[in-house]
């Protein structure tokens, strides 16, 4: 019987020695099944962090671009606004092709002018008391409308030489749909 003992000791304790190493696998095998590994998760919050970067900095730009917007559509309908884009163009055009005498008004809601006068390569055009309105929204559709157009006296004078070469390239088209003009009653006058 003392030999069956030790016998019996060894193989039980052999036999539980790899029970608990088969329990100890198994619970570490449950534990990497469960948990993702340890490269994935750093992974995962890095992409998600520049995800929200992103989706902050798009945010952002939307946000600048739109307070620009708001900010330029509120200067346009300042008194003023008209008399700066005007002074800006002005540098684009040859010295003194265009002055601009009273002129008021903002670029959003309209302005007048007192004398506009255009002069280029022997053409001079005078325009007294001047208005003009219209609806700068329509420009979001690709086009240009005036609710008012006017003018008190328009003057043309052409000095240039005659020219017998034809035009070059096509007309361009201008299209009016409607169009309201007035004129003071003129005297006529009669030849003899």
């Amino acid at each position: 019987m003392t030999e069956a003992t030790p016998t019996s000791s060894k193989s039980s304790s052999k036999s539980s020695t790899e029970t608990s190493s088969e329990a100890l696998l198994r619970t570490s095998a449950a534990a990497q099944s469960e948990a993702p590994p340890a490269t994935q998760a750093p992974d995962s919050k890095r992409s998600r962090r520049w995800l929200r970067y992103f989706v902050y900095a798009f945010v952002g730009v939307v946000l600048v671009l739109a307070l620009g917007l708001a900010a330029l559509w509120q200067w346009a309908g300042r008194e003023g606004s008209l008399t700066q884009v005007l002074s800006w163009g002005q540098r684009y055009l040859p010295p003194d092709a265009l002055g601009i005498e009273g002129l008021q008004g903002a670029l959003r809601r309209g302005g007048q002018a007192q004398h506009l006068r255009w002069h280029q390569g022997g053409l001079t055009i005078d325009v007294y008391d001047a208005r003009y309105a219209w609806n700068p929204l329509t420009l979001l559709s690709g086009r240009l409308h005036f609710t008012e157009l006017s003018a008190r006296h328009i003057r043309i004078d052409d000095q240039r030489p005659p020219s017998n070469d034809p035009p070059s390239g096509p007309r361009k088209r201008w299209a009016c749909r409607s169009a309201s003009v007035s004129t003071p009653s003129l005297p006529a006058s009669s030849r003899s």
